[in-house]
């Protein structure tokens, strides 16, 4: 029954008035703070939910060429290959960016309910799960950031505790990837041990054309639990014929 419901809820289109580009970041042996490249976090929200989509944005051209330069010799020099090889690596890669960008999660944080749509050979999934709440401390410290006037919390996320600075004057629940639930968006969050940083790099709010999407077009809708035993099944497969291989070329 909570599939069925959920299935119906989210098969429809859903309109989202403000948009937020976040980056991840790690940080690098120098201390500093740093991008991690190729990929991009784009969160539409309203009032009662939020979608983020994740994005492909390596740059094609510097990629393609780093793997041409590792041609054997009798290959580069042969324009024609070159040329055949280069057009592959480029339909490859444009296919992988549309597929990543078509990796959604939707948070509902009136219902409590999430979806992530996921793909297993040629099927789409719709993953339905219940989301929980996290137990924001808040605080009354107060900061500027990206033009605007933002309160402190403290929460424990993914394992770490975060500090966290959103802004009350943009008064919705979304923030980047999965954590949300703050009175206000969420510009800035900062594990408490340094390493990982989700920043606001941009927002447009309201949108002049409202995003409207269905987040869960096509795809069979499936619990959490089922998809993990899917997922870890199919590990598993994987590493078997792997070892299969293994043994059949001599490796021990």
């Amino acid at each position: 029954m909570f599939l069925l419901i959920c299935s119906i809820i989210y098969a429809q289109d859903v309109s989202y008035i403000g948009k937020i580009e976040y980056t991840k970041e790690s940080k690098t042996a120098s201390g500093q703070f740093q991008e991690r490249n190729g990929f991009s976090n784009t969160t539409y929200f309203n009032a009662s939910s939020y979608i983020y989509l994740t994005g492909h944005t390596m740059d094609y051209a510097k990629d393609i060429e780093k793997r041409m330069k590792r041609l054997p010799g009798e290959i580069a020099e042969d324009s024609f290959e070159v040329a055949r090889l280069k057009a592959q690596l480029v339909k490859q890669m444009e296919s992988k960016g549309k597929g990543m960008f078509d990796l959604t999660t939707s948070i509902n944080y009136s219902s409590k309910i999430q979806i992530q749509t996921r793909a297993e050979s040629d099927q789409k999934f719709c993953v339905v799960d219940t989301i929980g709440t996290y137990n924001f401390e808040l605080l009354e410290d107060t900061m500027n950031l990206e033009g605007l006037s933002c309160q402190k919390a403290r929460v424990f996320f993914a394992n770490k505790f975060y500090t966290v600075w959103f802004a009350p004057s943009i008064p919705f629940a979304a923030g980047p990837f999965l954590l949300h639930g703050l009175p206000g968006i969420i510009v800035l969050a900062t594990s408490e041990d340094e390493k990982v940083r989700y920043s606001m790099k941009s927002i447009t709010y309201p949108l002049e054309t409202p995003f409207v999407i269905n987040s869960c077009d096509g795809g069979k809708p499936i619990s959490g639990r089922e998809y993990r035993i899917m997922d870890a099944k199919r590990m598993e497969d994987m590493k078997a014929r792997r070892a299969l291989t293994k043994k059949s070329d001599g490796i021990q």
